[in-house]
């Protein structure tokens, strides 16, 4: 993992920890850590929820662990989200803010 990096845990059940999330406009690099072991779950980063994403993340599958970088982010606030049927209803989304560099 970078040492840089944003670290979120999918610890179990549809949520994200921690889901209210700061970085600095530029480039962000985010490690998902796919603790829960028997669903798939993914994240994507947009201003608001359906938006055409920013980023995605690749597929997580139970147990793996991904980096995923996104180059360009200005300030201001984002939302992501995992986008597996249900998640996003059952509370798996949060807030990024994005402050200038």
């Amino acid at each position: 993992m970078p040492s840089d990096a944003i670290t979120i845990a999918i610890p179990g059940g549809p949520r994200f920890t921690p889901d209210q999330l700061t970085a600095q406009a530029g480039t962000v690099v985010f490690f998902l850590d796919m603790q829960e072991a028997d669903v798939v779950h993914n994240m994507l980063i947009a201003s608001e929820v359906g938006d055409p994403p920013l980023a995605k993340s690749a597929v997580l599958e139970p147990g793996q662990s991904v980096i995923f970088t996104v180059h360009g982010l200005e300030p201001g606030s984002y939302e992501f989200w995992c986008t597996f049927e249900g998640h996003l209803a059952g509370g798996m989304k949060g807030t990024l803010t994005v402050t200038p560099s």
